[in-house]
């Protein structure tokens, strides 16, 4: 009789620690969809493995040095580079909020958001910005395109949602 009332207890506690850790990388996903970091609702899912290095662009860094250092500070939140494993990956563009017709006159000139998940947990997240010319000299890009801005971490982002 003992032995079932134990067994009965442990598994209870069992199936409480699995649904709260369950909860709790759902709720990670669920924060996320529509948060500080952007609108996820209606991103692009690509469920595949990898490793990658990110990086903020050179110019953007150098550019950012040159001005004031409040300004500097915020253009320059967040980390400069970041290995990261994932195995999903969420991104956002903001050419889906507009209509057909502003889609065409702006494609692809909006911010691009990007979060990296490995096993449903945050990994990382990165904001792409669109340059036509070298922010620091002032020089055409030769294609202009998206170039990463801000890099954010795990340990950042979990304290920023915590703050919300």
């Amino acid at each position: 009789m003992k032995i079932s009332k134990w067994l009965a207890t442990l598994s209870f506690v069992f199936l409480i620690l699995l649904s709260s850790t369950a909860n709790s990388q759902m709720n990670e996903k669920a924060q996320l969809r529509d948060s500080f970091f952007g609108d996820f609702t209606k991103a692009k899912v690509e469920k595949k493995m990898g490793k990658s290095t990110l990086q903020v662009w050179e110019p953007h860094i150098q550019y950012s040095k040159t001005l004031p250092p409040l300004m500097s500070a915020i253009m320059l939140d967040g980390v400069g580079e970041l290995q990261v494993e994932y195995d999903e990956i969420w991104r956002a563009d903001y050419d889906s909020l507009f209509s057909s017709a502003e889609k065409k006159k702006w494609k692809g000139q909006f911010d691009k958001n990007t979060l990296y998940w490995k096993n449903n947990k945050i990994q990382a997240y990165t904001l792409e910005k669109f340059y036509l010319g070298d922010p620091s000299t002032g020089k055409k890009l030769a294609a202009p395109s998206h170039k990463v801005v801000n890099i954010y971490n795990r340990a950042y982002i979990l304290n920023k949602l915590s703050a919300q």
